[in-house]
């Protein structure tokens, strides 16, 4: 009889072996949210673990703004332990369906930390993680000057985390903002994005009541769609190296930043781009892409930056533009020291209309920018084994950023160390004919940069999206942009 109870306890003890055996890697605890750290008389809130980041997200749900209060994190903090970013939904969801016009417009300082795990509810639209940005109830100061608002997100990364995209206006950080202000002064709302490694894929799935099944408009790595002339955006040592899978979109914008900041000419509010990367891998169906944004009409700065991911579509044959950094209307933009490579419009389809040569940037094939010898913009940028990475944004993550594969096209080898080094940290010179460059079939001769055309440094701007000297910003006409136009096929 001992022998039998032995013997059957041996089976009892393997059968739930093999039963916790079979339990999916992503099967996560579910969490409680803990708003015990939120403390309304506080400016300082600091948020520890998972059960405090869920709070986090309630708060935003439930409409708070926190203006006026800096949110910290402590530790690096995983909502999904075990989940691998797809469509399909972990135990915890990030849920702000009832934030509606609010976000989170205060600032938030990930000291360093990473957050992972996040995938946003998916009856959301016209969200990101921190919500939408459209302020209907200004204040005053005691002059009667409108206070403006400036959500800062800095020293952050936030990786494996999903926005599922169910319509119009996504964005991994804010999907749709309206409504800015200015305080007569030359200072405008504006939000700053500094030190952020953002690595949110944003993926279709069903579609939600405002739009048709499978399609959805204005869409970005950062921000979806700014729909007002009084906001702007500040980008310093950021990186999106996100995937944004949308095979059914049509008549729409992607860019690997912004979506489209709107249509309102306004050479006073610009976005900035300092220091920062398109690292993401676009597998998309829309009519305008753009590394950096894919649509508007500002007089945007982008310096010192690198583009060296990947765009693919499944479009149908139309008319398609896929602009390298940007896809501007406003011939006041300015692109200094910049790297660009020729692949990130691989694979378009018939009737492309690729924005080749942008001035200030400068043509390397994709493998002269991925890799431990990648070339760098000449200042404070730091090549790793994985990625070449904004200095500062790598000393605050090195250990993640260091583990990052490269985004390598179909059909090329990726870049080890037998691989020649390029000068320390240089670049080719701005006017470089393209010696270097790999053309693709649909580019011409327009492509080359011209020698020693640079543009003028933009005057420094007043507070984040203030007043731009007139006579200080290069006029970067229709040469400026060399374009390629490969007709459709009968």
């Amino acid at each position: 009889m001992k022998k039998f109870f032995s013997v059957l306890l041996s089976i009892l003890m393997l059968t739930a072996s093999l039963s916790m055996m079979a339990m999916p890697a992503s099967a996560a605890e579910a969490i409680t949210a803990d708003s015990t750290w939120y403390d309304d008389t506080k400016t300082t809130l600091v948020i520890s673990d998972a059960a405090d980041l869920l709070a986090f997200a309630a708060q935003i749900n439930a409409k708070n703004t926190f203006v006026g209060k800096t949110v910290e994190l402590s530790a690096d903090i995983d909502l999904n332990p075990g989940w691998v970013a797809s469509t399909t939904a972990p135990t915890n969801v990030w849920d702000i369906t009832g934030c509606g016009v609010n976000g989170f417009w205060g600032t938030f300082d990930g000291k360093g930390h990473t957050i992972s795990g996040i995938y946003l509810s998916l009856d959301s639209y016209q969200r990101g993680i921190f919500g939408n940005f459209q302020c209907n109830d200004r204040q005053k100061d005691a002059d009667g000057n409108i206070i403006i608002i400036t959500p800062v997100v800095k020293n952050l990364a936030v990786v494996n985390s999903v926005v599922p995209v169910r319509g119009n206006d996504m964005g991994g950080f804010y999907g749709y903002l309206a409504k800015g202000q200015g305080d007569g002064k030359g200072n405008w709302d504006c939000i700053t994005f500094e030190n952020v490694y953002n690595a949110i894929d944003l993926i279709t799935t069903t579609a939600a009541s405002n739009n048709t099944a499978g399609t959805a408009e204005n869409v970005g790595g950062f921000i979806g769609k700014c729909n007002t002339s009084g906001i702007a955006f500040k980008f310093t040592n950021c990186v999106y190296a996100g995937k944004m899978v949308m095979n059914t979109l049509i008549h729409d914008k992607v860019g690997g930043f912004i979506g489209s900041t709107g249509t309102t000419k306004k050479d006073d509010v610009h976005n900035t781009y300092t220091n920062c990367a398109y690292y993401g891998n676009a597998n998309i169906g829309a009519d305008f892409f753009g590394c950096f944004v894919a649509d508007g009409i500002r007089a945007d700065i982008l310096k010192n930056c690198v583009s060296a991911g990947i765009m693919s579509s499944t479009a149908d044959a139309m008319d398609f533009i896929a602009g390298g950094l940007v896809h501007q209307k406003n011939s006041s933009t300015t692109i200094t020291d910049c790297l660009y490579t020729t692949t990130n419009g691989v694979n378009t389809p018939l009737g492309e209309e690729v924005s080749v040569a942008p001035e200030g940037t400068t043509f390397c094939t994709h493998a002269e920018l991925i890799g431990a010898n990648a070339k760098t913009p000449a200042e404070g940028w730091t090549k790793t084994a994985g990625y070449a990475m904004p200095t500062e944004l790598y000393n605050q993550f090195k250990t993640l950023l260091d583990a990052q594969t490269p985004v390598v096209p179909e059909g090329e080898s990726q870049p080890g160390d037998e691989a020649t080094d390029t000068d320390d940290n240089s670049t080719t010179e701005a006017g470089e004919t393209a010696e270097n460059t790999e053309k693709s079939d649909n580019q011409t001769e327009a492509g080359k940069t011209t020698e020693g055309a640079g543009t003028t440094e933009p005057a420094d701007d007043k507070g984040c999206g203030g007043v731009i000297g007139l006579g200080a910003v290069a006029i970067v006409g229709v040469a400026a942009v060399a374009v390629a136009f490969k007709k459709k096929e009968d």
